[in-house]
């Protein structure tokens, strides 16, 4: 900046030195008193320039500044050109030395003083014809215009090729200062990734090994040293079958092969020798180790110590056996106990409703409510029974299918006259919709209707007041049975355990309705023999549907 003022002077000095010298020998018309006022003028407007570059540097814009100065050198040069004669003067030139001293600044500068000069010099021809009335040859000043116009359009051209050229020559220099940058950053980062898997390969507590593709150890761990008891000298440039017995659970022998051949490699079973002879059991999982053009060049292997996994594998599976043991122990006793348990309530339930007859003479009414208690207790005992027994023949796997040709329509309608009994007394509509064109069905009925029942009955328990509606229809699956309703509905987070034996979805509303937990596993047991599916759609507030599909013959 300091050398763009100490530029001005200079430039200005010389045009004083050009008027001077044109007037002198040229014009042969000098008058020192104008010039004297000419010179001082253009000195003053140069010393003020000057100043306000000086006093503006870093507060206003170099570019604001520069476009207001070119404007004002070209009237003080046009100034230059009427003192040294107008339009008798030979320095009209001076309108486009400008120009050419600004290519290198851009094409907008050129354009700017191109037509700044143009117009500065047609008012200085103005001043002259219509101030001072001086004839004036128009044509030889018409054609000073398109002179200095089109210099300054020629000027022009390099400008555009220096800008060009500029452009080129700064994204050049910023792609080249990004390049650097990203190969710093690039340096950087591979250094601290260096660092960073340094610090992972020694601190994590697996084992790690790192060979070439025919076995040649190149690195360990500090977990591989501790656990095989070597020091990293003992083992780095050894073969690894060296570390282990010819006992091998689970590895591919041809390892490096594979790995070459761009294979995937399962996990390894390996029994390695500690430094003092005893044997350790190690899951290997291995990878191959790739330089920059995807070639393998060794392989990377992570040991896992699972001497304890296996032996508690080893219980979990006694346990496992111990449990099934248990519960085919427990459902062969609750099937095979089934005569005895019936026999008894039975008579209980029979007895009861003849005193409910009063065939051996009236009862009092407190006699008559304990009859009808105990006759409920037993009945709901006896129901509870038949599920636990049908549940523990079903995981017995004694439960068997008797298929035949079912009639659906009349299973549906048997299925609402025993949920209307229940519902009576209560606001509850029951209504049914079977498709005409139904295919056959063939399936255990009687587990046909004790599903469509366990539903309903549901329906009607969780449903104080609305609607319940069974639907038939047919698809791809084979016939799709559906039981909605319009009570309470369930939270989502009970969906995923309402087929659970025993479990009881808890919604709100319902902590007085009696029932086992068993209906729906029972239920979903009966459809899965089919080889059907049941499932549930419901939203808490807004009822559920129960659905299940049985396909058209189920499996022999």
């Amino acid at each position: 900046m300091e050398a763009v003022p100490r530029a001005r002077v200079v430039g200005h000095a010389l045009l004083l030195l050009c008027v001077a010298l044109h007037n002198v020998f040229i014009l042969r018309d000098f008058d020192a008193a104008a010039f004297t006022r000419f010179a001082l003028g253009v000195l003053l407007y140069s010393a003020a320039t000057t100043a306000t570059l000086r006093l503006a540097a870093g507060r206003v814009g170099p570019a604001r500044l520069g476009a207001v100065f070119l404007v004002t050198d070209i009237v003080v040069w046009a100034l230059a050109i009427y003192v040294s004669g107008g339009d008798r003067s030979w320095l009209f030139w001076l309108m486009f030395m400008r120009a050419a001293d600004l290519q290198l600044s851009g094409p907008r500068a050129v354009l700017l003083v191109g037509h700044v000069s143009t117009l500065c010099y047609v008012a200085m021809l103005g001043w002259l014809i219509g101030v001072e009335h001086r004839p004036v040859a128009l044509g030889a000043e018409a054609a000073k215009l398109v002179i200095i116009y089109a210099v300054n359009l020629y000027l022009l051209a390099p400008a555009l090729t220096a800008a060009r050229r500029r452009r080129k020559l700064v994204e050049a220099i910023r792609m080249a200062r990004e390049l650097l940058a990203g190969r710093d950053a690039a340096v950087a980062d591979l250094h601290q990734s260096e660092h960073w898997y340094r610090a992972l390969f020694d601190t994590v507590s697996d084992p790690i090994m790192t060979s070439t593709l025919d076995g040649r150890i190149t690195g360990v761990n500090r977990a591989f040293t501790e656990t095989l008891g070597y020091s990293w000298e003992e083992l780095i440039g050894r073969h690894d079958s060296t570390l282990t017995t010819a006992e091998v659970v689970a590895a591919p022998a041809d390892r490096g092969q594979r790995i070459v051949a761009g294979e995937p490699l399962p996990a390894a079973e390996i029994v390695a020798v500690h430094r003092s002879g005893a044997q350790l059991l190690f899951e290997v999982r291995s990878a191959a180790i790739r330089d920059r053009a995807g070639s393998p060049v060794g392989i990377v292997a992570i040991y896992r110590d699972i001497r304890q996994r296996k032996r508690t594998e080893a219980a979990l599976e006694r346990a496992r056996e111990l449990a099934e043991e248990a519960s085919r122990t427990k459902s062969n006793f609750l099937a095979n106990m089934s005569h005895e348990l019936r026999t008894p309530l039975n008579s209980i339930i029979g007895f009861t409703k003849l005193l409910g007859r009063r065939l051996d003479g009236e009862l009092t009414a407190r006699q008559d409510a304990y009859v009808r208690s105990v006759l409920n207790s037993s009945t709901h005992l006896l129901t509870l029974i038949n599920n636990v027994l049908d549940l523990a023949r079903l995981e017995a796997g004694k439960q068997e299918l008797s298929v035949d040709e079912v009639n659906v329509g009349a299973i549906v309608d048997e299925c609402l006259d025993s949920a209307r009994s229940l519902a009576s007394g209560t606001e509850l509509a029951l209504a049914a919709t079977v498709a005409d064109d139904l295919p056959r069905l063939y399936a255990d009925g009687v587990k046909v209707k004790q599903v469509l029942l366990n539903l309903l009955s549901n329906a009607v328990r969780f449903t104080k007041a609305g609607r319940i509606v069974v639907r038939v229809s047919a698809t791809a699956e084979g016939i799709r049975f559906a039981v909605s309703d319009t009570g309470v509905g369930i939270p989502a987070a009970e969906l995923p355990r309402l087929f659970e034996p025993f479990h009881r979805a808890q919604t709100a509303g319902t902590h007085d309705v009696a029932g086992t937990g068993l209906g729906l596993a029972i239920s979903r047991q009966f459809v899965e023999l089919h080889r059907g599916r049941i499932w549930v759609e419901s939203r808490e507030g807004e009822g559920s549907t129960f659905a299940f599909v049985l396909p058209l013959t189920p499996a022999a």
